[in-house]
């Protein structure tokens, strides 16, 4: 097809199924911070996302986030758990390759027409959600223009999928993506070399590695929010944060909760008011089950929170005395995105990880060498009777972040990114 572009700026159509007002997930902020700022550079950025029910993982407050200057456009999707089940039960092919498999078609078509009148000059499509890639496949097929792809977790990993139809869904995208993209990109060094052994015969030089970092934007307007409300906790209380997500398989909290029975019992805690928020971890009913069951006296330590949107996220994080950061042996290749905010807050990082991980690399490098074995009760309890330490002489050395963490601006990230297209144009 034959279109005239309406104007000389570079332009790209990004299908990101996490897009502001979505909450849930850190690819938000990703996907948010590079529209953002290649339309501050000059680009022509258009962002084509999911339009889910308002009801659904999704808070009105994040759109206060959305640039002004992207075109942002949203095609109609279900997740098929909430919205096509019956009694808890849906069709299997309903989640193949993904719940929200509904928005493949309409993002389709509507990104096809919106290609049909601009023509960008690239297409760029995030994983997760594994539809995203098969959509951008799909319009790289039809219209023929250069297509990114980027990879902020492996597609496939242990324990997931968790589906045969799914594993061959993903496998099957996966080879699909890795043949036809012009560029993919990875968020650590570890997982573009595991691709890179996977795929032998594609030239390595169009895997590229771009780390997630934080966003200055929502520390600026979380530092804003501090200074206008009072600290709800007394000065002798200490406050432990993790905000987002905790998974039995992949970032099991249970050894954690045996470590804080066991300081509770020995009367760690005396006298500090001391406390756990677990901010949006999406098994509460789960986890707290599991506290009433072996772990009654945590009762009074450990809070299950809802999600809040990103600011109050950070804003959270900044008024907290230390963060908590789980990472499993099973997740060697990821980084967890929220290690790079925690780093920029300057508050004590209690890290919970395996020591050969990439996550563990990545720590090292920002000089936390401060950490236990996400599977080792003894070593969580050790952890955390060093931080109490800290908190009584308040020094936090090997907790805390040290050097330019600057460098982890995601508008650097963004300046990576751009570097990138500029050398494909």
């Amino acid at each position: 097809m034959t279109v005239t572009k309406e104007t000389a700026k570079p332009s790209i159509l990004m299908i990101a199924f996490h897009y502001p007002p979505f909450q849930s997930g850190s690819g938000v902020l990703r996907s948010l911070a590079f529209s953002r700022d290649l339309a501050a550079a000059e680009w022509n950025v258009s962002v084509l996302t999911a339009k889910l029910p308002h009801e659904q993982s999704s808070d009105s407050r994040n759109e206060r986030l959305v640039p002004d200057n992207c075109k942002v456009i949203r095609a109609f999707a279900l997740n098929a758990a909430k919205s096509l089940s019956v009694f808890g039960k849906y069709p299997g092919f309903l989640d193949v390759p993904d719940r929200f498999s509904s928005w493949i078609v309409s993002a389709f078509v509507m990104g096809f027409l919106h290609i049909r009148k601009h023509r960008p000059d690239f297409i760029y499509s995030t994983y997760p959600i594994a539809s995203a890639h098969l959509i951008g496949w799909l319009l790289c097929r039809w219209t023929g223009i250069r297509w990114i792809a980027d990879f902020r977790d492996p597609m496939l990993m242990e324990g997931h999928p968790d589906t045969e139809p799914r594993i061959r869904a993903h496998h099957w995208i996966e080879q699909k993506t890795i043949a036809n993209c012009t560029a993919a990109i990875f968020t650590n060094r570890a997982a573009k070399t595991a691709y890179e052994a996977k795929y032998p015969a594609v030239d390595s030089s169009r895997f590229h590695v771009i780390e997630n970092g934080f966003d200055e934007r929502i520390f600026t307007l979380a530092k804003q929010a501090l200074a206008t409300k009072s600290d709800p906790k007394t000065p002798e209380e200490i406050v432990l944060v993790h905000s987002g997500s905790l998974y039995p398989n992949h970032r099991d909290p249970q050894p954690f909760f045996a470590a804080l029975s066991k300081l509770h019992n020995a009367n760690a805690f005396a006298n500090l008011g001391f406390r756990v928020v677990l901010r949006g971890c999406g098994y509460e009913s789960q986890f707290r089950a599991l506290i009433q069951r072996c772990h009654p006296e945590l009762l009074n330590l450990v809070f299950f929170e809802q999600n809040i949107d990103y600011v109050a996220s950070v804003t959270e994080i900044l008024s907290s005395d230390g963060v908590l950061l789980l990472q499993g042996p099973t997740c060697n290749a990821q980084v967890p995105a929220k290690l790079y905010e925690y780093a920029r807050s300057g508050k004590p990082i209690l890290v919970l990880t395996d020591p050969f991980g990439e996550t563990a690399r990545v720590l090292d490098d920002l000089g936390v060498t401060e950490r236990a074995k996400i599977s080792s009760v003894d070593d969580i309890a050790a952890l955390i009777k060093r931080f109490l330490d800290g908190y009584r002489l308040r020094n936090y050395q090997g907790f805390v972040a040290v050097g330019d963490t600057e460098r982890l601006s995601r508008s650097l990230r963004s300046d990576e990114l751009s570097a990138i297209l500029r050398d494909t144009l």
